[in-house]
């Protein structure tokens, strides 16, 4: 059966991401660029998918992958939709660093990159960058949020040493993670001394 897919809610440099018009806890993505290594980033990423399926993860700050479908745009790829507590999408990091800039409130932020860091470092989890526009804020009933990384997952390199050993995925992240505290300082945002 093929799927009919409305409006895209979001929009990458190779994709489009939909919601899914059968299940709306799902969202679909499809490849509307193959420029530039659109299609080589989707195997990256569906192969670390696959790798992190065989391992026993907390999936907190990453959405599931769910398949293939059929639409009438094409093969599309079915992930966990990230949706607040009143069930609509989640916004990007940048939407609410853009508020805080604003308002010059950044007291929120340091807990959600503390649990953040945290969670990917436990579980390993590699990606190739972080960016906040890469980044949702998942809100709940309570008030309280967590990040969650959609784009940019895996690694490039011929050998995925990251994905396999502790030393070589401590040296990496450890570099993707000053580069977006240097991406955070341009919002305003300077992490606390000691904090990370």
């Amino acid at each position: 059966m093929q799927l009919t897919l409305g409006s895209p809610i979001g929009k990458g440099r190779h994709r489009e991401c939909y919601i899914h018009p059968e299940n709306n806890a799902l969202c679909v993505k499809i490849v509307y660029s193959t420029e530039s290594g659109g299609d080589k980033e989707l195997k990256r990423e569906l192969n670390y998918y696959r790798h992190l399926g065989a391992r026993c993860i907390n999936w907190d700050n990453l959405p599931r992958y769910h398949g293939e479908v059929e639409t009438n745009l094409g093969i599309g790829y079915a992930y966990d939709l990230i949706t607040d507590f009143d069930g609509n999408p989640s916004k990007e990091l940048d939407f609410y660093l853009r508020q805080a800039q604003q308002n010059a409130d950044f007291a929120w932020l340091t807990p959600l990159l503390v649990a953040f860091k945290q969670n990917l470092e436990t579980n390993q989890i590699v990606t190739m960058s972080l960016k906040p526009k890469n980044i949702l804020v998942k809100q709940a009933h309570d008030g309280s949020r967590k990040l969650v990384v959609v784009d940019n997952i895996g690694e490039a390199a011929i050998i995925p040493a990251a994905s396999w050993n502790r030393f070589f995925y401590h040296r990496k992240h450890t570099r993707l993670w000053q580069r977006f505290l240097t991406l955070l300082e341009n919002y305003g945002y300077f992490a606390p001394a000691g904090t990370f």
